[in-house]
């Protein structure tokens, strides 16, 4: 319950303290933090991929021993899923984006490489 309270205070204050901010500076901020993040979610990325080969390569070194298998199989689970998570994220960021600001060009998936058709 005390965390609750916390949660909702700091809810209701956080506005407070944007508004008292001078616009350059939080702008200023919030540009460090964007850059921050967009360096930071490829890294995390890479973790969950990681993760996911760690388990494989477990799962199959560990194929007489059952516990060490179903080890593995956690392991290759929680990356899967850590995958699934962050890519879902990922695009219900870019469907509220092109929801809200329907002409916007900068669209998170406007990094991603395009193929062509060709093969």
């Amino acid at each position: 319950m005390k965390y609750i309270k916390i949660f909702i205070l700091t809810i209701l204050f956080i506005p407070l303290c944007v508004f008292a901010a001078p616009g350059d500076e939080f702008v200023a901020f919030m540009n460090v933090f964007q850059s921050f993040l967009n360096d930071l979610i490829p890294i995390i990325m890479g973790i969950a991929v990681v993760t996911f080969l760690y388990g494989v390569v477990k799962f199959i070194k560990s194929a007489e021993q059952p516990e060490e298998r179903e080890e593995g199989k956690k392991i290759i689970a929680y990356g899967i899923l850590a995958i699934f998570v962050m890519v879902s994220m990922w695009g219900f960021v870019n469907i509220i984006v092109g929801t809200v600001i329907p002409n916007s060009n900068d669209r998170l998936l406007d990094d991603i490489p395009q193929s062509n058709g060709v093969w």
